[in-house]
């Protein structure tokens, strides 16, 4: 039996890497491909999403940012959990960057595993430039249940710079999820890092100095206040667009 799951990736101008991905899904197939859902947030691009998203042969829904703030990806995977499903459904939730991709013989491995509510779970990683299992996916990269994700309340915004903070907040984001599930590693379960081969895949080009400073600055803030919890997960409209 494979577990349904929402796939939930942010996108910021990035349609060439987007392309690739709707390939991917599209070689789900049978069970598989009922049993998934992607659910992309757009964080207010200028390049669309929509033209390859409506190539796209696996259930999909799209939203889009009505507001540019930088470095704004936590806040899309916030309302991409929100809009993923009624709370009483507890659906299982894949949180993926757009750079890394389940392909299809991995994604039904990993759902057709007998996963326990109770835990969130890692996965293998490698690189398309050096194939094979060469180390433990991103923090970005997990398998969490829906009710778990919102007893943490999601990723803390307070930590970014839509809340005066900078670049960072998925170390906070798992540390306060270990405190609600444990964690549990799929060494079998590999995803696969496109960000060295296909030119859109990745912001790592982008200079991250000055806004690594304000998160440290922030996180200072969060600690010295004694309230680590995540308030106000959503802070920016946003509009279904697919």
């Amino acid at each position: 039996m494979i577990s349904p799951c929402k796939f939930i990736y942010p996108y910021f101008d990035n349609p060439r890497m987007l392309e690739f991905q709707v390939a991917n899904w599209n070689q789900y197939n049978g069970e598989l491909r009922e049993a998934v859902e992607v659910i992309l947030v757009d964080d207010h691009s200028s390049k669309s999403a929509l033209p390859a998203l409506q190539q796209c042969q696996v259930p999909v829904r799209a939203y889009r940012l009505l507001e540019r703030f930088p470095w704004n990806m936590h806040e899309c995977r916030n309302i991409g959990a929100k809009e993923a499903c009624l709370p009483a459904e507890d659906a299982w939730l894949f949180l993926c960057d757009m750079d890394t991709v389940l392909e299809p013989e991995m994604a039904r491995r990993m759902l057709t595993k007998a996963l326990d509510s109770g835990s969130y779970y890692t996965m293998e990683a490698s690189d398309a430039m050096d194939p094979g299992p060469g180390s433990t996916s991103s923090k970005n990269t997990l398998l969490v249940r829906h009710a778990a994700y919102w007893e943490v309340n999601g990723y803390d915004l307070d930590l970014t710079p839509i809340g005066g903070g900078g670049y960072g907040g998925a170390r906070q984001f798992i540390k306060q999820l270990k405190q609600v599930v444990t964690h549990e590693h799929l060494d079998d379960v590999v995803v696969v890092n496109y960000s060295a081969r296909i030119e859109d895949a990745t912001t790592h080009g982008l200079d991250r100095t000055e806004w690594q400073l304000k998160f440290k600055e922030a996180l200072k803030r969060k600690q010295a206040s004694g309230d680590r919890r995540s308030l106000n997960p959503i802070r920016t409209e946003y509009a279904r667009i697919l």
